[in-house]
């Protein structure tokens, strides 16, 4: 990752850089920035084209950071440079009659594409100007009698159309390239008909839990929420005992804490109560995503005070909770929640604060080795780092 600091670069001047690389000397190319973040009013660059590893921006904020990139070692050494200049167009433009892709879209592609690049190569090719469509149709043989590692099983139709598909997308980016495949994979059909999800209907891919299952999980989850304070007063209690006591054998606390709990009348110990607290977190996200209606990310992006009330002429009281959803760039929303939604909230709140300082502290320490560091950009008192 590179941390260069560019004091006058406006994201402007990045929004400028060409559409792909055709053209470029190696110096010229291997200077454009793939992704910035502004850090207090400075722009600081987190990938260039020349990285091996493309960190990329865009992504809800509780998408693990192995999420986030690209790897272009993973790639067979002979096209990385292709595939290179076929992302960078991808980010730069899109494909044809789409929006520019962010996010997941992005990563998305590069792993279905990944097992056609590794079937060039087991073929001793290197170039994609010397694939046809026999080759092509080779690889769709190989799809079809692919056995996944983890269950044995073929792929779905909808990983056979994500491979494909990507396929689809390599024919057209690489026209930007000076390595191009010469015709499309497979001229008289597409990646939907041979994966038979031609006509499947979009967004209906999860279905909704049966009302019984759902009613036995929630009642479960609303029960560990009504029990949260319990907990989080015994969390209190246990980090008051091992700061005062001030142990420096790691094994002395855990058992100072496991005869504390004992003499509380908890069974099980100090493992039992750190699932219990893990599970108490997992019971908040439960009741919160029942009660709103929020996405995942839109969770992942509350904050600490996400929740206000208001009333209406008839003394009505309506609970409204706060966050930002990305996935429609609505921005900033509130939605409407119960009062067992709030005390989902206020439990998670207080479930959240020992982590949020000690994401506090380890940003300072950042910024005192380096003030710009991308990695210390500030979110505010999150409760995203639970969810």
């Amino acid at each position: 990752m590179i941390d260069d600091i560019l004091e006058e670069l406006p994201f402007a001047t990045i929004t400028a850089q060409p559409g792909d690389v055709r053209g470029l000397s190696d110096s010229e190319r291997d200077k454009l920035i793939i992704s910035a973040n502004q850090v207090d009013g400075h722009c600081v660059i987190i990938s260039r084209y020349c990285d091996d590893v493309w960190y990329l921006t865009g992504f809800p904020k509780n998408v693990a950071i192995s999420d986030r990139r690209i790897d272009f070692d993973t790639v067979p050494p002979v096209f990385r440079q292709v595939v290179k200049a076929v992302f960078y167009r991808y980010l730069r433009r899109g494909r044809d009659g789409s929006d520019r892709p962010r996010g997941a879209t992005i990563t998305g592609l590069f792993t279905g594409l990944s097992p056609f690049l590794r079937h060039l190569d087991g073929l001793k090719l290197s170039q994609l100007g010397s694939v046809t469509p026999m080759i092509a149709a080779t690889y769709v043989t190989a799809c079809e009698a692919h056995l996944q590692p983890r269950n044995g099983k073929p792929l779905s139709a909808e990983g056979l159309h994500s491979r494909y598909k990507a396929v689809e997308a390599l024919f057209e980016l690489s026209q930007y390239t000076e390595d191009k495949l010469p015709q499309h994979p497979w001229p008289e059909t597409s990646a939907g008909a041979m994966s038979g999800t031609l006509g499947t209907p979009k967004g209906v891919k999860t279905l909704l839990i049966p009302d019984d299952a759902f009613c036995i999980l929630f009642e479960e989850a609303h029960q560990q929420v009504e029990r949260g304070k319990l907990l989080l007063d015994m969390r209190d209690d246990l980090d008051s005992i091992a700061s005062k006591a001030g142990f420096q054998n790691r094994f002395d606390v855990i058992r100072s804490k496991n005869q504390h709990l004992r003499e509380m009348g908890w069974e099980g110990g100090l493992r039992k109560y750190n699932k219990s607290l893990l599970d108490l977190r997992t019971a908040c996200y439960i009741v919160l995503a029942s009660t709103s209606g929020c996405r995942n990310h839109e969770l992942a992006n509350l904050q600490s005070g996400a929740h206000r009330r208001t009333e209406d002429d008839d003394a009505t009281i309506y609970h409204w909770m706060r966050s930002k959803s990305e996935k429609t760039d609505e921005g900033i929303h509130d939605w409407m929640i119960p009062e067992a939604g709030v005390r989902a909230l206020r439990v998670m709140e207080r479930w959240a604060t020992p982590y949020q300082a000690m994401i506090s502290d380890e940003i300072i320490n950042r910024r005192l080795i380096n003030a710009q560091d991308p990695r210390s950009l500030k979110r505010g008192r999150t409760v995203t780092l639970c969810f």
